[in-house]
């Protein structure tokens, strides 16, 4: 019986016992997808993907501001070429920054950046992948209620368990031209939270977040990007939340990053989190969710005083911001 590396030939290759399997073209990639799924092997644990074959780079389209490549290219030379058109990705994690452009798509968490008002959406406008069983997907253009069912959610944010990435169409946008950071202050975790909640929902695009205790209260920095237009009126709403939440200013923000590995998590999961002493560093701020450093899965204690009221306060079925 042949070995798993003579039954996927010359796109695989053995390196420190492992074996790497590195397509050039759609085609052999699909051939390597129906030999591991007829052997009952998978990438991660019999074989290792290497995606560097996809390297296009292409083109800006001004009229779309979306660009075209490979899933073997680096987020961070992406993020490039688009900074030279003053554009950008978006305000993403730093550990998505050195990601390639298929394992970011396929991320559970990564996939997705923040736009205002507080909502998510996809990084890719359209997707070419190969399914498990060796089909080839490309997403159509048009709209879904136009075009049918979108085959690019088989492959987006699944971790490669239905498929694999080889190309995408990412959505740029215009790059910010300031950044400005202020710190507030509260008595309490929750008020903190909510003042945030309520200032995205009315349409402020954070960029980061640090919270933390310190000195008996809790203390927010919050960094904000934009032009000066956006930046003033976004911190104008921001001191108008924090405010109505019992907080106060306290000057520039000037906190220090939190250590950690980011995770994606919900707001009770942030406030889990706070209510038994941690500090926590928010990225990609939705109203849905965030990606977050000092929030682990199940790191709070049900037992604790402050973590019923807290994930009651902060639960997915309550509503998303305060009518005021």
């Amino acid at each position: 019986m042949t070995t798993l590396l003579e039954a996927l030939g010359p796109v695989a290759r053995e390196e420190r016992g492992e074996v790497i399997i590195q397509p050039r073209t759609e085609r052999e990639l699909a051939h390597a997808l129906m030999v591991l799924r007829e052997r009952k092997a998978a990438f991660g644990s019999e074989a290792v993907l290497d995606r560097r074959s996809f390297d296009r780079l292409g083109t800006i389209a001004d009229r779309s501001m979306t660009i075209e490549v490979g899933a073997g290219v680096l987020l961070r030379d992406v993020e490039n070429v688009a900074n030279h058109a003053r554009l950008t990705l978006g305000v993403l994690p730093p550990s998505a920054w050195e990601l390639r452009v298929g394992e970011l798509l396929e991320h559970p968490a990564l996939a997705y950046r923040s736009v205002i008002p507080g909502r998510l959406e996809c990084l890719a406008a359209r997707i070419s992948g190969v399914t498990a069983d060796g089909h080839l997907i490309r997403s159509p253009p048009g709209p879904r209620h136009a075009v049918g069912p979108d085959l690019a959610s088989l492959l987006i944010g699944a971790g490669g368990r239905l498929g694999v990435i080889t190309s995408a169409e990412l959505r740029l946008m215009e790059r910010p031209t300031i950044e400005q950071r202020r710190l507030f202050s509260f008595d309490r975790q929750t008020p903190c939270l909510e003042s945030l909640r309520e200032a995205l929902s009315l349409g402020i695009d954070v960029a980061r977040v640090v919270v933390r205790g310190r000195a008996g209260r809790t203390v927010m920095d919050v960094t904000l990007t934009g032009n000066d237009g956006t930046v003033k009126r976004g911190f104008e709403l921001l001191d108008r939340c924090v405010e109505r939440a019992g907080g106060r200013f306290e000057g520039q923000g000037k906190e220090n990053e939190v250590d950690g590995a980011e995770v994606e998590g919900s707001w009770a999961d942030v406030a889990s989190a706070l209510s038994i002493g941690a500090s926590v560093e928010l990225f990609r701020v939705s109203l849905a969710s965030v990606v977050a450093r000092g929030v682990t899965a199940r790191s709070f204690t049900p037992e604790h005083p402050n973590a019923t009221a807290l994930r009651r306060a902060f639960d997915a079925m309550a509503v998303l911001g305060r009518a005021r």
